[in-house]
């Protein structure tokens, strides 16, 4: 069993996918911030989420091993109003950005740590 571990895209989807390409993992685990760059533009960064989300779903959809999506800081910030705002927050990207990411989080997408039991590890984005 192969399983990757990529952190902080940050809008990067065309790495993500050479990755995935490259390395045909049965398990998936992205460490969170999908948004925020500071040169990627802001549609761009949310197309990227949107395919890392289809990404999942056409991975686990071929009966693959799991595919997790870990919550960042700076996805954090535009589901809890209340956690601050870290760099790179602005307007536009909570405009675009908020619902999915809130839908994401009650459906259980997102999450904020993964516990694997077996090789008695926890995975978390901070």
């Amino acid at each position: 069993m192969k399983r990757i571990i990529i952190g902080d895209p940050h809008g990067r989807w065309r790495s993500v996918k050479k990755i995935y390409d490259y390395e045909q993992p049965d398990e998936v685990i992205i460490l969170g911030d999908y948004f925020d760059s500071f040169n990627i533009d802001v549609y761009e960064q949310y197309e990227s989420y949107n395919n890392i989300i289809e990404l999942r779903k056409n991975h686990l959809s071929q009966h693959k091993g799991r595919f997790d999506l870990l919550i960042g800081n700076h996805d954090f910030h535009y589901i809890d109003e209340h956690f601050g705002r870290c760099s790179g927050w602005n307007q536009l990207t909570e405009s675009l950005a908020a619902y999915s990411l809130c839908r994401d989080y009650d459906n259980g997408i997102l999450k904020f740590a993964i516990i694997d039991e077996i090789n008695k590890t926890i995975y978390s984005h901070a």
